[in-house]
């Protein structure tokens, strides 16, 4: 289905801005653009940059020296930062922010689609309910999206109260509530058999949303120092 070519292909045409020596600079710059009126000048220079930050990504991610180190760094985190986070914090109140609250309105519908189709690739015969099954990309975007669209919605006051609560759940409760697909979710059970009931050892969990080719993964659960949602 095209809404799913979608799903796979927009994360991989962002791939440059999930890179933090790509999306670092840009986040400097970005804001300085966005809270007034910027010249065409400096948007022409920024874009420059961009463009230069881009090519420098693709000529040393193909690079065998370099290219492993580099795509390891990546993270869908970074991305959400520039499209969604930054904007939704600098932009002037006014006709502007309400078009650009239209992106975050998509990310939403693209995350639930997201798990949809995890569920939809499930074994059959093996139907059930897996939590949500969806890729890093996704649920960064989807979680942050919620809350630049609740946040003109909120007090001050409240808007803390629910970011401080959903970083909470995610950390402490994503271990086992956030799995990549049904392959990740039975993999995370797998790990949590044990001789003694109710205990997992260290060795066995592995962090929510891994990949294995990237340093950057979710911290989920910490407080119970395990990404699996066994206990200690």
């Amino acid at each position: 289905m095209l809404i799913n070519e979608w799903l796979q292909s927009i994360p991989a045409l962002a791939t440059p801005l999930t890179n933090a020596l790509v999306a670092l600079p840009l986040a400097l710059l970005l804001p300085r653009l966005l809270r007034g009126k910027a010249s065409p000048a400096r948007w022409a220079l920024t874009l420059l940059i961009a463009l230069g930050l881009f090519a420098a990504y693709y000529l040393l991610a193909g690079n065998k020296h370099f290219g492993g180190l580099l795509i390891a760094m990546n993270s869908p985190l970074f991305a959400v930062l520039l499209l969604i986070a930054l904007p939704a914090l600098h932009l002037p109140r006014g006709k502007i922010y309400h078009w650009f609250l239209i992106l975050p309105g998509l990310c939403i519908l693209l995350a639930i689609w997201a798990v949809f189709d995890a569920y939809q690739s499930v074994p059959e015969g093996q139907e059930g309910f897996y939590w949500f099954l969806i890729r890093p990309a996704w649920l960064f975007a989807g979680v942050v999206s919620i809350i630049v669209l609740l946040e003109p919605l909120l007090s001050l006051g409240n808007f803390r109260w629910l970011v401080r609560g959903t970083c909470l759940l995610v950390l402490a409760c994503g271990g086992f509530a956030f799995r990549q697909d049904y392959q990740d979710y039975q993999g995370m059970l797998a790990r949590r058999q044990d001789q003694v009931p109710g205990i997992m050892n260290l060795s066995e969990t592995s962090p929510v949303l891994l990949h294995d080719k990237r340093m950057l993964y979710l911290p989920s659960a910490p407080c119970r120092f395990t990404a699996d949602g066994g206990y200690v």
